[in-house]
């Protein structure tokens, strides 16, 4: 029995478990991105979560309808505002990280406006 005990303290110890807690949901990001990424270049239309991105053009040109207060109970309304937001700020980002030779000082730079994309992605 202290044998095991040992072990399981060395394991902690090691940092191992910590590393492959992080490491596999990494793992999984990088493969949903790279899915993503796939289904971009092959022509094919996003699906899922990202499925709007498919709509471009209609998101890029899209108004705001409300006319009442009454109108942002509807969930369509304020799941197509989310829908714009996260379009057009992601389309800002991928602009403004153009803009720069580096993408490491890009993206350095504009981690809070890639961060708060990204929140609006997934929500």
């Amino acid at each position: 029995m202290p044998e095991i005990m040992w072990w399981s303290w060395l394991s902690l110890y090691s940092g191992l478990p910590e590393l492959f807690a992080v490491y596999i949901p990494t793992c999984t990001y990088e493969g949903d991105n790279v899915v993503l990424l796939l289904q971009l270049g092959s022509g094919r239309s996003p699906v899922g979560t990202t499925a709007y991105m498919g709509r471009a053009e209609h998101l890029m040109q899209c108004r705001c309808e409300v006319e009442r207060a009454e109108d942002w109970l509807k969930p369509s309304v304020i799941l197509e505002a989310f829908e714009v937001r996260a379009f057009r700020m992601s389309i800002a980002c991928a602009k403004n990280l153009s803009k720069f030779s580096n993408p490491e000082d890009g993206f350095s730079e504009l981690s809070p406006d890639l961060l708060e994309a990204a929140l609006l992605i997934v929500n």
